[in-house]
């Protein structure tokens, strides 16, 4: 059986790119993943998540990353995006399971709702089509997107480091970060078209209208 574990980094902050990460193996493989200590990349130190890095990759059947920039964010709905990504990574993968870490609480009609639109991945007429699983946190009750958590934060924060050598220290890009909050007040009124800020976010706005 081939499963796929989806998750994303970056749903939440101001500054950077969203990235979604599907790993997908043979169910008889997760049992190495549970021997290297794979877990939630948030119960993970940026070291431990660093040193696991390449052995998931080496481990698993494929790695897809996918971000999306905060230009597109601004234009369309986070959801929307989201969905159409996850969409992409099962179409390619064509497993027998995918359990996805869904931003909502399971059990919810926006669950229910989400998943059905997961449903959508492959084309109509195809032979097999994936059982899909929405679950909430479903990072830390699954090695495989726990997998998936460590790549696509690890990933991010390569991204959110290179934003850094480009544009200054402006910390996490969170909106609970002080250090980002400052950048932004110091630089809001000159940034220019192409500054990875998602312009449509709630800080932004409220920023603009303080300034």
């Amino acid at each position: 059986m081939r499963i796929v574990g989806i998750d994303e980094a970056g749903r939440g902050p101001v500054i950077g790119p969203l990235v979604l990460c599907g790993v997908l193996m043979d169910t008889r493989d997760l049992i190495h993943l549970a021997r290297l200590g794979v877990r939630d990349s948030k119960q993970l130190s940026p070291e431990r998540r660093a040193v696991l890095f390449p052995h998931i990759k080496k481990i698993a059947e494929r790695v897809a990353v996918r971000r999306i920039s905060p230009e597109r964010l601004d234009r369309t709905n986070i959801n929307v995006l989201e969905l159409r990504a996850m969409r992409a990574i099962i179409k390619d993968a064509l497993p027998d399971i995918v359990i996805v870490d869904l931003p909502v609480r399971a059990g919810t009609e926006r669950a229910a709702a989400y998943v059905q639109a997961l449903h959508t991945a492959l084309p109509a007429g195809a032979s097999q089509r994936p059982a899909i699983m929405g679950v909430n946190k479903a990072d830390e009750r699954y090695a495989v997107v726990a997998a998936a958590s460590v790549i696509a934060k690890v990933s991010r924060d390569a991204a959110v480091a290179r934003l850094r050598t480009l544009w200054g220290d402006f910390g996490s890009g969170y909106p609970a970060d002080p250090k980002t909050i400052r950048w932004l007040a110091d630089q809001y009124a000159a940034l220019p078209a192409a500054a990875p800020v998602r312009r449509k976010w709630q800080t932004i706005r409220r920023l603009s209208e303080e300034l």
